[in-house]
């Protein structure tokens, strides 16, 4: 995957059902091992993909069909599959 010659890849991520992007507390504390959620896309995935051309990361809600047959490989993740499955039922 990527790479000058490489293998297009579009990676597809939601945040968990029970965490949601935008809710932070000034109060509440965050918890180190959980893992962290911008824009709906795990920071760590997008900061990784970023470095490998041809690879474009999304949230769930971003994905159209263009998109996903335009590209060689999909990735999508367990969470961001079950959010698209109650988008579009």
């Amino acid at each position: 995957v990527g790479g000058r010659n490489g293998t297009t890849a579009f990676l597809i991520d939601a945040p968990p059902s029970s965490q949601t992007a935008t809710s932070h507390d000034d109060e509440e504390e965050e918890k180190e091992d959980e893992p962290m959620y911008i824009g709906g896309v795990n920071v760590n995935l997008k900061v990784a993909s970023g470095n490998i051309h041809n690879v474009k990361v999304v949230n769930q809600l971003g994905c159209n069909v263009y998109d996903i047959l335009k590209h060689e490989k999909l990735i999508v993740s367990l969470d961001a599959l079950k959010a698209l499955e109650e988008r579009l039922d």
